[in-house]
């Protein structure tokens, strides 16, 4: 068994492009398994065996009462992150999770299926909206698309999670916001990971036992990206929605809805503004962030996320959550984790969790639209270099 896993790991490793050291570092960043299972993402996007038609039963599905029971969940868009990160958090949950798949390209649909065990891969949104069986749904597309398929699930009386950014447009928000107010049986989760980090939850903890405004700096380093990528695709929202999404949404967790509007924002550019920029936020309250991101160059030990908070007597750190620093009159001290921990398990297992609890719940609707309406005010004060001025009533 062993040497079966080393096997397929070491076979496609040249796809990954990377220096043996590079990926020996990684293993030591994030554990064997997870190393393991991006390198399978890589190889699952090689894959070219499709299928005819709109429709792939997979005769390697579980075939047990289990199965009929528990495999409830379909996945939307079957690139790497899928493969990589959903399918295989939601295996940790549930061996049986896996009802269907379905993607544009039929070979990816098919791979994810088939390497996962699902019952069906398909071409055809209709068949996922038909089924009974599925109670929730993932939605991994290209981000433009994201929207469009959460608001079809959610007519269908389907939960939905929706990968960051769950709209481009402010037109798109409008549209979901109405389908989420007129099904409010649906539950919807957002692929927003780094408040459900145990380092992310820890420091909100400490930071409620002080009162007044917070002074947030984060210093952000993305993956350098070549210029024809999709993620700088007009209507696909660039690097703002692809990538400072993540630490927006962050921030207002840390402020709180509440306390967050209306908020000032303030573009400073930096040579390149398709990747690099500077933006300062003022928040209702008197709290204030200033988020830096550049892409400049290769990320040896993955994306960068230094975040430096203050609050009262309290001062603390994240260091790529390897690391939290917290000095306050209650707590002076330092957690590292074994493993870097952005919370990728813990948001994708809990949707899952939830839909499937009858007392589970999703997101409320006011942080839905709040983490929106922000992120789509920071891409269109940076890309105008305008100061924009947000209010949410």
């Amino acid at each position: 068994m062993i040497n079966k896993k080393i096997h397929r790991f070491i076979e496609p490793l040249s796809k990954l492009k990377l220096d043996l050291w590079k990926v020996i570092r990684y293993i030591k960043l994030t554990g064997f398994s997870r190393t393991l299972s991006k390198v399978n993402g890589v190889y699952h996007l090689d894959k070219t065996l499709g299928f005819s038609g709109d429709y792939w039963e997979n005769n390697k599905k579980y075939n047990s009462i289990q199965n009929d029971k528990n495999s409830n969940v379909a996945i939307i868009g079957c690139g790497y992150y899928a493969h990589a990160n959903i399918a295989y958090y939601l295996r940790k949950a549930n061996k049986f999770f896996l009802r269907a798949t379905l993607d544009i390209e039929s070979s990816r649909s098919r791979s994810l299926c088939n390497f996962y065990k699902g019952d069906y891969a398909t071409t055809s949104l209709q068949k996922i909206l038909d089924d009974p069986q599925i109670k929730i749904v993932y939605i991994s597309t290209k981000h433009s698309f994201h929207a469009d398929y959460a608001i079809k699930c959610i007519e269908a009386g389907k939960d939905v999670h929706i990968e960051k950014p769950h709209v481009t447009t402010i037109e798109q928000l409008d549209k979901l916001s109405q389908v989420i107010k007129s099904h409010p049986d649906v539950k919807v989760f957002l692929g927003f990971n780094r408040p459900k980090s145990k380092f992310f939850n820890r420091l909100m903890n400490e930071l409620e036992n002080y009162s007044g405004d917070m002074m947030i700096n984060w210093f952000l380093v993305g993956h350098h990206l070549e210029g024809e990528h999709w993620y700088y695709d007009e209507e696909e929202g660039g690097r703002i929605l692809g990538n400072l999404c993540h630490w927006t949404d962050a921030t207002l967790n840390l402020i709180g809805v509440e306390n967050a509007f209306p908020c000032t924002i303030t573009p400073t550019f930096m040579g390149n503004t398709s990747s690099d920029f500077v933006t300062t936020i003022i928040f209702n309250a008197g709290s204030t962030v200033v988020m830096s991101f550049s892409a400049k160059g290769w990320v040896s030990r993955g994306v960068i996320e230094e975040l430096n908070v203050q609050k009262g007597d309290c001062i603390a750190s994240i260091n790529s959550f390897d690391t939290l620093k917290i000095d306050s009159k209650s707590v002076s001290k330092t957690w590292k984790n074994r493993h870097r921990d952005q919370g990728h398990k813990l948001n994708i297992i809990n949707s899952y969790n939830n839909s499937l609890s009858l007392l589970g719940k999703g997101e409320t609707f006011k942080y839905v639209d709040s983490t929106a309406r922000l992120f789509l005010s920071v891409k269109e004060a940076i890309t105008s270099g305008n100061v924009i001025t947000l209010d949410i009533k």
